[in-house]
């Protein structure tokens, strides 16, 4: 989490040093706020936890509406991580989750994304949220079988074609099992994004009531 504390340092500097103007990004929104008001507002460690943990997810926010996502999946994770007792909780271990498992992440991890999810599904859940989950976990462990066995049939291709087997039939059996396995694993990542819309619409609904 090296990089992430460089992140964080760097920003909180660089917010109060520019605390007197006014952003001029036109596609990014203005970073959280940070100073001595939210430690000083405290009055106990359980109260001063809660504090950092909700400065660190405003911060993850920030970089997940700039789109910076490796940074957003970075924030959440250390959220997740160093604030476990915290009311932030949940929704870092949810969003890191997501975040693993979207592909234009540059950290994306289908592994990550299960480990987290699993978390995120331990968690006390209302019934509807739990079924969510629980179709979101059985498409992550679907995507991830359907890439091992996509590795697994193009590595037998490789052989059979480096071993001079030249019967078209058996190449043409291997060439047709790929494009099978390709095409379902399209499907499920589109079923994925599916859930993941349906999950941005949840939350919105929450945030509204």
């Amino acid at each position: 989490m090296t990089r992430y504390n460089l992140l964080f340092a760097t920003l909180v500097f660089f917010t109060a040093a520019c605390s007197v103007t006014t952003s001029q990004d036109p596609v990014a929104p203005a970073p959280p706020e940070y100073g001595l008001a939210d430690s000083e507002a405290v009055s106990g460690p359980q109260e001063a936890m809660e504090s950092e943990a909700q400065l660190h997810l405003s911060l993850a926010a920030f970089f997940e509406q700039a789109s910076r996502l490796d940074e957003a999946t970075l924030a959440y994770v250390w959220v997740a991580e160093k604030y476990n007792e915290t009311s932030s909780f949940p929704e870092a271990v949810r969003k890191a989750a997501l975040l693993y498992g979207t592909p234009s992440n540059p950290v994306a991890d289908d592994p990550s994304a299960l480990r987290w999810m699993l978390i995120y599904f331990a968690l006390p859940l209302a019934d509807e949220e739990k079924r969510h989950v629980e179709l979101h976990l059985a498409l992550l462990q679907r995507l991830i079988a359907l890439k091992e066995n996509i590795a697994q049939e193009k590595n037998l291709r490789q052989r059979a074609s480096s071993l001079a087997i030249r019967r078209g039939a058996d190449l043409s059996v291997l060439a047709r099992r790929i494009r099978e396995l390709e095409v379902a694993l399209q499907e499920t990542k589109q079923e994925i994004e599916s859930l993941k819309e349906v999950d941005v619409e949840t939350s919105r609904i929450r945030i509204t009531k």
